[in-house]
């Protein structure tokens, strides 16, 4: 018995356990065809004291839901695994590391009554969901209540055909004495209806803590009434174990030396309560999963820029992408609080330790400041922070002057129109038309001036709009503002106001007031783009219409850098809630189709990719060659599902993801990958370099709020008119030719 306890504890407390997610339907055929594969893997050693290996079912209810659980003994794991995902289509799992110690108040073990009889059962799945609905009262702070079955392999001696004198298998004292020890018929046609299938030993277990033993023993009670419910030849009975003994056998899932029940693979799909049928009834606590765990494939890249792992069991499977398939860009989709922000920051601290330029555009700040943790102190003079929470010493973006006068007019013209769909004005558009070209013979000219130009409030306001129209050379703009500014001051009013309501929203609240009406950029888009640069730019603090104007156009800015120059390394573009910064939409799909080829890639994310236009919705899906989806809302899955060209991936399994797990292909050097699951990395570990970045930014490009005001003041003061001499009596030489002149002050020397 003492080699058997050393052997078989060996066997019991090395397994690998997985707690389990169920489809909404679970089929009892594709349950029965799992347990029937296990066949003689839960067979002995060659001794029979050596031990046995064995599987372990549990039910664990607490007021965090139930659990199902399943043990695979050490080194049968990998195989079992395979072989449960193989007969239960989609179910869900999950490593489990139990390092609790267990601790009930009250239990009992099961024992099976004439066990080599069939149980009277009328339908495994209904005796499996009466099971889990006993189990659902377990709700109460403290509660948790068990069901455990550790099973192994029979080799029961089957009945032949055609053998007579077959003795009983429950022969009584009495019977015995009399001689009557042969089966009948019909105990022999049942028992052999029982050994027709696969056959397993077993052993059960009921036991509850809770905040006292009273009710502890009520929540045990209710499983065994469901347990005991129906009854025949064979039928369960159950008895009372010292607390303190059965914790141990529970904690260990102890397999005893002799088994208490014999069950058949149907028998044995009922008792362990997985939730099977077409039907489940509601219950309290069982949640129910809908994706299938999908391998990937040996053509998707274990390094290079790593993503996650594979969710397959086994020795875990790094999944990750060629370096120069990052440029073929990457759509991050789902809901907030997923997991996006944790791989872009994953995938950004990847792209500066290689030295790569990294640009970040985020609305929310999270993005920011776990990237900012992620520069190396070597590269902190690359970084550029744009933060609109932090404007003491703000960085300048003169928007005005990030393209030619008629180029950003356009795209103004286009912001505004896309932006303020409602507000759309004739005057508007001719307004930006003819002031900012006008506005090119200044050459610190900013977007602060466009609205004095339209609507001079003051004298020496309306002085310095017509000192500027006299400066014109185009003949066109300058009869334009002659006009404009010949209207009184009530129609001026009245024709600007809606061009006034627009930019009133950029130009009132400091946070955006500051970058734009500096005279100078504090930062070359070029320098960016060539030098690889990192530039993070955070619009949290602003409202949603801002951080569309300038977020478009700074990327609008860096795509047109881009074309101008190539570096030598490539750079990343990460958007977070792109939708902001993609209404230049004409810009942003020219950059998703032809940036790869100027060495720059794109990381799209958004939780609301239905609210992109259909043009830009298709751009995504052609040129985003990755795309990596995390649980999604209904409307943005049935967008998401069309991506995959797979029918049997849908809408629901990705709305019924887990945080950090996801549905993924990916583009390799063979092509597109067959769609896998993958499940993403916790945050990274980071530098913590976050606060010094943001101060070397800061001295580098930031300045001062009185001196912006204080050239923006300079800046409008008209012209001095030139003072000219008075005209003296008689000849002199402003009345003659240049050539009588001469002769004049000749004749006044002499």
């Amino acid at each position: 018995m003492g080699f058997f306890s050393k052997h078989q504890h060996a066997y019991d407390t090395s397994r690998d356990s997985f707690i389990l997610t169920f489809q909404p339907e679970l089929p009892e055929e594709r349950v029965t065809a799992f347990l029937r594969s296990i066949g003689t893997s839960l067979l002995p050693g060659s001794h029979a004291f050596d031990g046995t290996p064995t599987i372990v079912f549990e039910v664990v209810v607490s007021p965090n839901g139930i659990q199902h659980i399943i043990r695979f003994p050490k080194g049968k794991g990998q195989y079992l695994m395979k072989m449960l995902r193989t007969s239960v289509d989609g179910i869900g799992y999950q490593e489990y590391d139990d390092n609790v110690a267990y601790k009930y108040d009250y239990g009992v073990s099961i024992k099976m009554h004439n066990g080599a009889r069939t149980l009277a059962l009328a339908s495994e799945s209904d005796y499996s969901a009466r099971l889990l609905g006993s189990m659902q009262d377990a709700v109460e702070d403290g509660d948790e209540l068990i069901l455990q079955w550790v099973i192994r392999h029979s080799n029961a001696k089957r009945i032949a055909h055609g053998a007579e004198n077959v003795s009983s298998a429950n022969t009584t004292i009495w019977q015995a004495l009399m001689g009557k020890t042969i089966a009948s018929p019909e105990e022999i046609g049942d028992r052999r209806a029982k050994q027709s299938d696969q056959m397993f030993l077993a052993t059960g277990r009921i036991a509850a803590k809770a905040a006292n033993q009273q009710r502890a023993a009520r929540l045990v009670n209710d499983v065994v009434t469901a347990l005991t419910s129906e009854s025949g030849a064979a039928y369960f009975k159950t008895k009372p174990v010292d607390p303190v003994k059965l914790s141990d056998q529970i904690e260990f899932a102890r397999t005893p030396l002799i088994m208490t029940a014999e069950l058949s693979t149907k028998e044995l799909s009922g008792v362990i309560a997985w939730p099977m049928g077409s039907r489940v009834p509601d219950i309290a606590g069982l949640t129910r999963g809908t994706t299938q765990h999908r391998p990937a494939m040996n053509d998707v890249p274990r390094e290079g820029l790593v993503l996650g792992r594979s969710t397959m069991p086994g020795p875990e499977r790094r999944i990750a992408m060629d370096w120069r398939q990052a440029l073929t860009h990457t759509y991050l989709g789902g809901a907030s609080g997923t997991g996006k922000t944790t791989l872009a920051e994953r995938m950004l601290r990847q792209a500066i330790d290689k030295g790569l330029g990294a640009f970040v555009f985020e609305y929310e700040g999270n993005l920011l400041n776990k990237g900012l943790n992620q520069v190396p102190e070597h590269r902190l003079d690359d970084v550029i922070v744009i933060d609109f929470r932090r404007n003491k010493f703000p960085i300048g973006l003169n928007i005005i002057k990030l393209g030619s006068p008629t180029l950003v007019a356009g795209q103004l013209i286009s912001l505004l129109e896309a932006i303020y769909p409602d507000s759309k004005s004739v005057y508007t558009r001719k307004l930006i038309s003819h002031i900012l070209p006008a506005l090119d013979v200044l050459p610190n000219a900013t977007l602060s001036d466009v609205l004095v130009m339209a609507n001079p409030r003051t004298p020496v306001e309306l002085a310095w709009a017509r000192d500027v129209t006299t400066k014109q050379k185009d003949q066109k703009i300058k009869q334009f503002l002659t006009d404009w500014l010949g209207k009184t001051k009530e129609v001026r009013e009245r024709d600007s106001q809606a061009l006034e309501n627009r930019l009133w929203e950029i130009l009132t609240p400091p946070e955006s007031r500051y970058l734009v009406t500096q005279e100078t950029s504090s930062f070359d888009p070029l320098d960016v783009i060539e030098n690889n640069r990192l530039l993070f730019v955070n619009f949290a603090g602003v409202s949603e219409q801002v951080a569309s104007l300038i977020g478009s156009f700074i990327v609008g800015a860096l795509w047109r850098a881009a074309n101008a120059v190539t570096p030598d390394k490539p750079n990343l573009m990460f958007i977070d809630e792109f939708q902001y910064f993609s209404r230049l939409n004409s810009d942003f799909e020219d950059m998703l189709a032809t940036a790869r080829r100027k060495k720059l890639g794109l990381v799209l994310a958004t939780q609301y990719i239905e609210r992109l236009s259909s043009s830009t919705q298709d751009a995504i899906a052609a040129n985003a060659r990755s795309k990596i989806i995390f649980q999604s809302s209904p409307k943005s899955a049935r967008i998401h599902q069309n991506d995959f060209a797979d029918r049997s991936i849908t809408a629901e399994q990705m709305v019924n993801l887990k945080a950090f797990d996801t549905i993924a292909r990916i583009n390799t050097d063979e092509g597109m990958s067959r769609p896998f699951t993958m499940h993403t990395y916790p945050e990274a570990t980071n530098y913590g370099h976050g606060q010094r970045a943001f101060q070397i930014s800061e001295q580098k490009y930031g300045r001062t709020i009185e001196s912006i005001d204080a050239a923006e003041a300079r800046r409008r003061r008209p012209a001095a008119p030139t003072k000219q001499p008075h005209k003296p009596i008689g000849i002199s030489t402003y009345d003659v030719p240049d050539d009588q002149n001469r002769e004049i002050k000749d004749d006044a020397a002499s």
